[in-house]
């Protein structure tokens, strides 16, 4: 039955050039920009590495300071000292993991040399190594036991490496940030900028004293917290609001709160810097929005082709209908028909998003060198790409297919 279709599909290329290969490319097109979409958002949203935890990861990135007895607002959306992270998140008995991140710009070089590489550098714990899975081409993390101990230990990507000392085999040999020497451990693989919480061009231990931790609430840290599962942000959440209060309480005349955080990977993208929650249902609804009008618009002009098509082919349903065949049957041949023409102009479509994305890298990923296969391409997204397509030739041929048959077999004939 396939190839009875397929073969009635390659006819009416044959014989319709211009209205096939208009549905067909009308139909790439449509999917191009929807697939366009959804691999950006697959960059901002999905797991890949060294972000492969986004999933289950909470974010904490600010706070907000109140005077204790009236609760007027005194000051907001500072990032957090590290007295607020020992105190308020360490102490988490739900998480799997928890760590603190301050990033800083430092001057980097070896010594006996004069030439300073300027190079962003993330001061972290021994946990940032169980959230994120970075890929080690020598050496290894510091360890939460350099970390207690304060040991100056640094990570470089490979990228800062080949900067520094031309070659990546660096582990072992000694680097000076900002005029203090530290000891190279490990050289990582550079990430994408898109990866933001993962992204540095070194990683070394806040214990060693190559950043300033902040006094009482304010400081330079941003909070990530790895859950066992999804199930238990509710209980991570509680468990923070708990700490929170206990810490507020040793306040004498300021309270810190938190806004609702620690958010999920998808509502702290829609964090912005003032006094407002994230507005995720207002997003999600926009979004929703032009998927559908992207959807729509495509199909009424591709359904108006389709019964185009149909009014051509008016007497051959007319005979099938004459001899027995139901509507059903007709509207289902020309489903599957026009479902191989959809595929055809979804392969396009695939095709032409990917094109699209390494043509304008520097307008949609701002000019990333680092998007890998990994990030934008995955079984979501072609799983996706063939919804988007059975979607549109539901819209633009069954409408018109079941016009078409609907009608009485006298006035089909005649």
């Amino acid at each position: 039955m396939f190839k009875q279709y397929f073969k009635q599909v390659i006819y009416q290329l044959k014989e319709n050039k211009l209205i096939s290969w208009i549905s067909i490319l009308g139909t790439a097109f449509s999917i191009a920009i929807i697939m366009v979409m959804v691999i950006l958002f697959q960059i901002r949203n999905a797991n890949y590495r060294p972000e492969v935890n986004r999933d289950r990861t909470l974010y904490v990135q600010f706070g907000e300071r109140f005077w204790k007895n009236t609760q007027n607002i005194n000051s907001r959306n500072f990032k957090l000292s590290g007295e607020v992270i020992q105190e308020c998140f360490y102490p988490l008995t739900q998480a799997e993991a928890v760590c603190a991140i301050a990033w800083n710009s430092k001057a980097l070089a070896i010594p006996g040399k004069d030439e300073w590489l300027s190079g962003q550098v993330s001061f972290t714990d021994a946990e940032f190594w169980k959230i994120f899975d970075f890929e080690f081409l020598s050496g290894k993390p510091f360890t939460k036991a350099d970390y207690m101990s304060g040991i100056r230990k640094i990570v470089l990507t490979d990228e800062m490496a080949r900067k520094l000392y031309q070659t990546t085999d660096v582990v072992g040999k000694t680097l000076y940030m900002q005029s203090v020497l530290y000891t190279v451990c490990g050289v990582v693989r550079k990430c994408s900028k898109w990866a933001q919480f993962a992204y540095a061009d070194a990683y070394a231990p806040y214990s060693s004293g190559g950043v300033w931790m902040g006094e009482g609430m304010e400081g330079p840290c941003s909070c990530l917290i790895l859950a066992p599962d999804k199930d238990s942000f509710e209980k991570i959440r509680q468990e923070v609001d708990i700490l929170i209060e206990r810490y507020n309480q040793k306040q004498s005349e300021q309270v810190l709160g938190l806004r609702g955080q620690p958010y999920t990977h998808f509502q702290q993208q829609f964090f912005v810097w003032d006094s407002q929650m994230p507005h995720v249902a207002k997003n999600v609804t926009r979004y929703a929005i032009i998927l559908v009008i992207l959807l729509l618009v495509p199909a009424i002009n591709l359904s108006g082709l389709s019964l185009s098509r149909m009014r051509r082919r008016t007497q051959e349903i007319g005979i099938r209908r004459s001899f027995g065949a139901s509507k059903w049957q007709i509207v289902s041949q020309v489903l599957n028909e026009n479902l191989l023409f959809t595929l055809m102009g979804g392969i396009l479509g695939i095709l032409f998003s990917y094109l699209s994305i390494y043509l304008m890298n520097d307008w949609l990923l701002d000019s990333d060198p680092y998007i890998s296969a990994e990030m934008v391409a995955s079984p979501t997204i072609f799983i996706l790409a063939f919804l988007f397509c059975l979607i549109l030739n539901l819209l633009s041929a069954g409408i018109p297919a079941w016009l078409v048959a609907k009608k009485d077999i006298t006035d089909i004939l005649r």
